[in-house]
């Protein structure tokens, strides 16, 4: 047997080894390709791919630089490099790879994506869309490949938006383990069969943004006899100023009253400071703080045109100087501790919070996620439970700070919440299981839900 046949049968083990699910198998199958024949793009590119998933950016970086460097015109490549850099917050240099992406193949989904993603942080949202769009295609229904391949597989439906990235993403929605159709809400008609499945996946978050594909995504559920997760009612009633509302009266929590108003209007009055931002961002996006009146204009010119929400700013500083901001996610009726980011500015994110900067933040991290009672207290924990409970979500989260009196002073609470992977390095081991701990629930929630909807 040629060399050539051999490598390309040792290839489509690899393969068939991921798509079975054997994910460990797999990446050995692909390293002892690229050590027969170091330049097989297919074996790196899709090792990188495995690498990325499970957090390794700075792994999967170096094998696609690789490639690029033997084959600068592998299109896959570039377009994979440019979403693990811009991941990196390395933007030109994910610009420059995604836009060389597209040059070689215009329909690529991964590079019209990752523009997608360059032009929302940047804060062009036509531009945004344009990708967005082009990345879903233009079929209503899409269905996974490696899926497929197997047998008594359980079948997930994912309702989507055609302008907003879905928030879930993670081994347990990997294809490896499902079979997943996508279905664009907006492009569904009478026209369009309903895929076979055994659980409805709603990964439309934004209320705010997105009202109207959740009102269609409603009548799509209603033509379902599958269990849904995050139904669509249920992301409805997460809009900002809805859940204002919502949350004031349970015991122990502090939201902030929220108003929408239009930029030729009066602002509401909230007192000062106040806190401006644009409807359906994330990632402190477009947010503002905002001390006293004569400041409004130089705020209003930093935001984008249209309707925008006046937040009332609560006091989130501790008595160190510093700012504090947990993520509680909710999986089903449990909860789980994403994190606990300790911040010198006003907007904490934990990606931006110097973390890795500071022993002492990593150490209260961790405390919180080996117990988060001990940190939030008995009062504080039940705050949240009842909060969950509340929002009927079946998948979501919950950003909060926590006040001198125990109190949950609640940020931000829907489905949009993300699990990213903890980055390389000793020093984020304490976070792998954690963050393992959600993910194996998510995935154990639906299968669970995958039963009842018929899968044996």
């Amino acid at each position: 047997m040629a060399d050539a046949n051999l490598v390309d049968l040792l290839f489509q083990r690899a393969i068939l080894l991921e798509a079975l699910g054997r994910v460990g198998e797999a990446k050995e199958a692909y390293h002892d390709l690229i050590e027969r024949d170091p330049t097989h793009a297919g074996a790196l590119n899709n090792l990188a791919r495995i690498l990325h998933r499970e957090g390794e950016r700075e792994g999967a970086r170096t094998l696609l630089e690789h490639v690029v460097d033997f084959a600068p015109s592998d299109a896959m490549a570039r377009a994979n490099l440019g979403i693990v850099l811009f991941e990196l917050e390395q933007f030109p240099e994910a610009r420059s790879h995604l836009e060389q992406a597209l040059a070689l193949d215009p329909d690529s989904a991964i590079g019209h994506l990752g523009m997608a993603r360059i032009h929302a942080i940047e804060g062009s949202e036509t531009e945004s869309l344009r990708h967005q769009r082009a990345a879903l295609g233009t079929a209503a229904v899409s269905t996974s490949t490696y899926g497929a391949l197997r047998e008594g597989v359980p079948r997930l439906l994912l309702l989507t938006s055609e302008d907003q990235f879905g928030a879930t993403s993670g081994e347990w929605l990997s294809d490896a383990t499902f079979s997943i159709a996508t279905l664009i809400v907006e492009r569904f008609n009478d026209g369009v069969q309903l895929p076979q499945h055994h659980v409805l996946f709603n990964t439309i978050t934004d209320a705010d943004r997105n009202a109207a594909a959740l009102e269609r995504a409603r009548e799509i559920v209603a033509l379902s006899v599958a269990p849904i997760v995050n139904c669509p009612d249920a992301v409805l009633a997460t809009a900002r100023t809805a859940l204002a509302e919502r949350l004031r009266d349970l015991p122990g929590v502090v939201i902030p009253a929220t108003h929408r108003f239009s930029r030729s209007g009066p602002i509401p009055d909230l007192g000062w400071p106040m806190l401006l931002r644009a409807p359906g961002f994330h990632s402190g996006q477009h947010f503002v703080h905002v001390e006293q009146p004569e400041k409004v204009p130089e705020a209003l010119a930093l935001l984008p045109a249209g309707e925008l929400l006046a937040i009332e700013a609560l006091p989130t500083q501790s008595p160190d100087g510093l700012f504090r901001k947990y993520r509680m996610m909710i999986v089903g009726d449990e909860l789980y501790p994403m994190h606990a980011a300790v911040s010198n500015n006003w907007k904490v994110h934990f990606f931006s919070a110097e973390m890795a900067q500071h022993p002492e933040r990593r150490a209260e991290d961790e405390a919180y996620l080996v117990s988060p009672e001990s940190v939030l207290g008995e009062q504080g924990l039940r705050a949240l439970y009842a909060i969950s409970a509340r929002l009927e979500l079946d998948y979501g989260g919950i950003d909060f700070g926590l006040d001198e009196r125990g109190r949950i002073l609640v940020f931000e609470a829907n489905a949009t919440m993300t699990v990213p992977a903890p980055p390389p390095g000793a020093e984020w081991d304490y976070r792998r299981a954690p963050v393992a701990r959600i993910l194996a629930a998510t995935r154990s929630m639906l299968l669970d839900r995958a039963r009842l909807g018929g899968w044996e």
